[in-house]
């Protein structure tokens, strides 16, 4: 028999109460014989209605207790109850035994009904279910739709929705792939045409296709690690998603910093960003009208800035040289405010190395407009003493003392660096050898893009400065660039568009699409050289082998380009002996290499800088070349020729006369010849006077020729012209006095 279903919710409680008035009464039987039958009935009955009011009362707790739970249980599989006979059916079994006890139905022990949990403050958000991960895979699998009329509201809506999900979801690389796919299918929607000039130029204009641009860029210069790891630290995840969505920010940043190199790894540029993420996240302003200021404090104080300064150790953090400059700037204090200047230009402030008394004592003792900075070199006066005997007048190495005591070159470019820093003005340090001897100088931003020196000399090769991001050695060419016609944002942007789009379909391995934007790219930033170097690099990795004739004429559209840039055609040079000159004949590169020098011969006269020191790089390229026929002769007089032509600069000269002895030295037949070669030639062009710094500038190169007669064994000669050296020098320096 089925066990009947029961109702599932609380019923009324059956009636158990006194007989109601009115009910037929049992007839009584009276005492005597005859009751032992009805006995036996009476217990039966007694026995089955004791039963099934234990049964009743053992139901009516279990409901009680599960109208109780309040907590959503999954339902467990029913099980089948053991069924309960009705009364009808007992009264038809077999009577039982004389003495019953009450009947009790055994039913399953049910389980304990589950405690309700108690609730957790701020309990983590649930991983994403198999669906939520589908739809992640969904929403980065199809490219965006870049190219469509003006960047749709549903594009922009999409893209917003995908980074979004990046940051919260820990999917930045898939959102980055994403990136570089819709820009890949893009270009290849828009045609042939999109790889020209005219079409890179087209492309972004479309802002949904520039933005996603300029985040696919960022993408790269992080290590992938650090990348995919912006969104985790949830404090931080606001300024990501700001500045990710911020074209002005990204191009700041893109800007500013620079190729990864040994000195500055990818890891480091990251550190960088983190701290601009710190400042953000205590001040508002770090990504508002202070963004810029914040970036370059982040850049160059990625870890605190320590140096030495009067025996004292002096630390600096982003946090104190923001502050500074927000401060002072916030009070009008300044003679540039921050707000006028780019990140990058920022990186020529807040660099500088001094602790911040020394800051505001330049702030509040110096008054000079911007474009006249560069006098403050001159107010230093110059200590010849100090020069010549190397003496030190100070009390201590403070602005102040240098003002009033005075100082040697070096003394005054300290001083006017560190004072135009103190005022909100970029400026640089900058040092080089030239006819004069060892020399300093500085630079400064006299206005909107435009650079300019105090303190240079004329004719003097390109010097050195300080990287403010590394405080390594950087070329006085990065200076010179910073006033050309095409360094404004504007230019920048409008040549490394090209580069980061090419860069981003290379990385999708679009190699051959990317080529030709490496082609338009150089069309639009032909002056930018960040924009050559990317493509060397891109036909160094993909083009080794390409024909020479192919090499040799990207290479002299990179020297026409670049021909007043020093620097960018000493790398020409350096692929040309990486790509070239082995599979060629060594004629060809003699020729070749003879007609960069009569190049740089012909800038002589035509701009500040001396070009006799990069026609010396060129000639001992030329050497290199004759070296591998074993032609030593032929190099002594290559360089013999070089003295005649381009030694009267003592600097040259010292120059010439080292690398022609580092290839001449192991054959001590040439190595006699050349020594002689370089006395004849210091006497007949180099030793021709003039006051201190020029004589003394003159006699270390006499020293280094007396050095190659030692090594060749000629000890009383060399004596000779050392003590030419010394008595020479003492009279220059008796004059001086």
């Amino acid at each position: 028999m089925s066990t009947p279903l029961r109702p599932t919710g609380p019923q009324p409680p059956r009636y158990t109460g006194p007989r109601p008035p009115g009910a037929a009464r049992r007839p009584q039987r009276k005492s005597g014989g005859g009751g032992g039958g009805a006995v036996v009935c009476l217990l039966l009955l007694a026995g089955m209605g004791g039963g099934g009011y234990f049964y009743y009362q053992q139901q009516q707790q279990r409901r009680a207790r599960e109208a109780q739970v309040t907590v959503e249980v999954k339902p467990q599989p029913k099980v089948a109850e053991p069924a309960v006979p009705h009364e009808e059916e007992v009264k038809k079994q077999e009577p039982p035994a004389p003495v019953v006890q009450p009947k009790v139905v055994v039913q399953p022990k049910p389980a304990p009904a589950p405690k309700a949990p108690e609730p957790a403050p701020a309990p983590p958000p649930p991983s994403a279910s198999a669906a939520d991960e589908a739809k992640l895979a969904a929403l980065f699998a199809t490219p965006l739709p870049l190219n469509g009329p003006g960047g749709g509201a549903a594009v922009q809506q999409r893209a917003k929705a995908a980074l979004e999900a990046a940051l919260s979801q820990d999917k930045m690389a898939d959102w980055a792939g994403l990136l570089r796919r819709s820009l890949l299918a893009a270009v290849k929607s828009a045609g042939s045409s999109s790889v020209t000039p005219d079409g890179l130029v087209a492309l972004n204009q479309n802002p949904a296709f520039a933005l996603a641009l300029d985040q696919a860029a960022f993408a790269a210069t992080l290590p992938p690690e650090a990348f995919a790891s912006l969104g985790k630290d949830g404090e931080q995840r606001s300024f990501y998603a700001w500045l990710l969505s911020s074209p002005q920010a990204l191009e700041s940043w893109l800007l500013t910093v620079p190729r990864p190199s040994k000195d500055l790894s990818s890891a480091e540029l990251a550190k960088g960003l983190e701290q601009w993420a710190k400042l953000a996240q205590t001040d508002h302003d770090a990504i508002d009208k202070y963004s810029a200021l914040a970036l370059a404090c982040g850049l160059v104080f990625r870890k605190p800035m320590t140096f030495k300064w009067n025996e004292e150790n002096i630390s600096i953090t982003a946090p104190e040289r923001y502050a500074y400059y927000k401060e002072h700037g916030a009070k009008g204090e300044l003679a540039v405010h921050p707000e006028k200047l780019s990140a990058r230009e920022l990186l020529w402030v807040v660099s500088a190395r001094v602790p911040q008394s020394e800051l505001e004592w330049a702030l509040h003792k110096m008054h000079l407009p911007q474009r006249t900075w560069g006098s403050t070199y001159d107010l230093v006066k110059y200590d010849m003493e100090r020069a010549v005997k190397g003496t030190n007048r100070y009390d201590g190495y403070f602005l102040s003392e240098i003002l009033k005591k005075g100082g040697i070159c070096g003394d005054r470019t300290y001083f006017g660096v560190n004072t135009a820093r103190a005022a909100g003005i970029p400026a640089a340090g900058i040092s080089g050898d030239g006819a004069r001897g060892g020399h300093a100088w500085m630079s400064w931003l006299s206005a909107k893009n435009e650079w300019k020196f105090s303190g240079r000399y004329a004719g003097y090769p390109l010097g050195n400065t300080n990287d403010p991001l590394t405080n390594k050695r950087l070329s006085e060419q990065e200076i010179i660039r910073k006033s050309e016609r095409s360094a404004t944002d504007e230019g920048l942007l409008r040549g490394l568009r090209g580069v980061w789009l090419a860069q981003a379909v290379e990385a999708e391995g679009a190699v051959d699409i990317a080529g030709l934007m490496f082609e338009g790219a150089s069309v639009l930033g032909d002056r930018i050289p960040a924009v050559w170097q990317a493509k060397l690099a891109f036909w160094g990795a993909h083009r080794a082998e390409t024909p020479v004739e192919q090499w040799r004429a990207f290479l002299d559209v990179l020297k026409r380009s670049m021909k007043e840039d020093p620097d960018m055609l000493a790398e020409a040079r350096t692929a040309e002996e990486k790509y070239i000159f082995p599979r060629q004949d060594a004629a060809l590169a003699m020729a070749d290499l003879k007609k960069d020098a009569r190049r740089a011969d012909q800038k002589e006269g035509k701009t500040n800088v001396d070009p006799a020191a990069q026609v010396a790089k060129v000639i001992k390229q030329e050497a290199e070349e004759l070296q591998k026929t074993n032609a030593t002769d032929a190099i002594r007089l290559l360089y013999d020729k070089a003295y005649r032509e381009h030694g009267k600069n003592a600097a040259v000269f010292r120059k010439l006369t080292t690398d022609c002895w580092s290839f001449v030295k192991s054959d001590n037949a040439v190595a006699t010849k050349a020594c002689h070669d370089m006395e004849q030639a210091f006497r007949r062009y180099v030793n021709t006077g003039g006051d201190y710094f020029a004589i003394t500038s003159q006699m270390s190169a006499l020293k280094i020729i007396s050095k190659c007669y030692r090594d060749i064994g000629q000890d009383k000669k060399a004596d000779t012209l050392e003590k030419d050296v010394a008595k020479t020098n003492e009279k220059a320096k008796k004059a001086a006095l």
